[in-house]
């Protein structure tokens, strides 16, 4: 696993972007399009636009759409997915095994009181979460959007405002060269990767890109980076 490479699949534009990663043993190639693209299947979302509706962001993409059926709230809130019940209905085990690992992250931070949850699968923020250390004194200066995450079964919503756009940019720029795992992305960004993908290698192609990306659509008002639980990114503007 950890000499596997998560390639990126990504369809953009100025007014929003669209990028998919997956899991592969191949090299990516530059299209025509200004993409990398993985030369094996990878998990492409629906298209999204800059003018993306609110609740089209907190919806599952459409591979997980029906998995919360199999997802049980149990009596301290966490929540547990029955994998073998999943597969048999035909979702695929790649799939399913992303949203557990997805589900247990969630469990690590609603056991900490950082999150709650109710009978619907609602995730809500407590007082008792934790802010990113090296994010949170962005944001103290003058600042234009917010920056948060929103948890949802499936995956997540993080915003990041504008002066925090910066200083993400910034910093994934400086690994971009040399390429970095996930995990370290993932903390630069200001969020919780899975213990099963924290020492995937991301390419340095993919890291620049999604820079690139976050800084295109940040248009001085932040952004908002709808994460499913397949590493399947849309990267907004706020």
């Amino acid at each position: 696993m950890h000499k596997k490479i998560i390639a990126l699949c990504l369809v953009c534009s100025v007014f929003g972007s669209t990028t998919a990663f997956a899991t592969t043993n191949t090299k990516s190639t530059l299209n025509n399009n200004n993409s990398i693209q993985a030369t094996t299947s990878t998990i492409v979302p629906p298209a999204v636009t800059q003018a993306v509706p609110q609740t089209t962001l907190e919806t599952a993409p459409s591979e997980l759409i029906g998995l919360d059926k199999y997802i049980t709230r149990n009596s301290n809130g966490t929540l547990t997915l029955d994998v073998s019940k999943a597969i048999k209905s035909s979702y695929q085990s790649k799939t399913v095994n992303g949203l557990a690992a997805h589900l247990d992250v969630l469990n690590k931070l609603i056991k900490s009181g950082e999150l709650v949850t109710d009978n619907n699968l609602n995730i809500n923020i407590t007082n008792k979460a934790t802010t990113n250390s090296d994010l949170s004194a962005v944001t103290m200066a003058a600042d234009v959007g917010v920056t948060v995450t929103h948890y949802f079964w499936w995956g997540y919503n993080r915003y990041l405002s504008n002066n925090t756009v910066h200083k993400v940019v910034g910093n994934l720029n400086g690994i971009g060269g040399v390429g970095g795992t996930y995990g370290a992305v993932c903390g630069i960004i200001g969020v919780v990767s899975p213990v099963s993908l924290v020492a995937e290698i991301l390419t340095s192609g993919y890291i620049l890109l999604l820079a690139n990306r976050i800084d295109t659509n940040n248009v001085g008002r932040g952004v908002c980076i709808h994460m499913a639980n397949e590493m399947v990114y849309t990267v907004v503007s706020q």
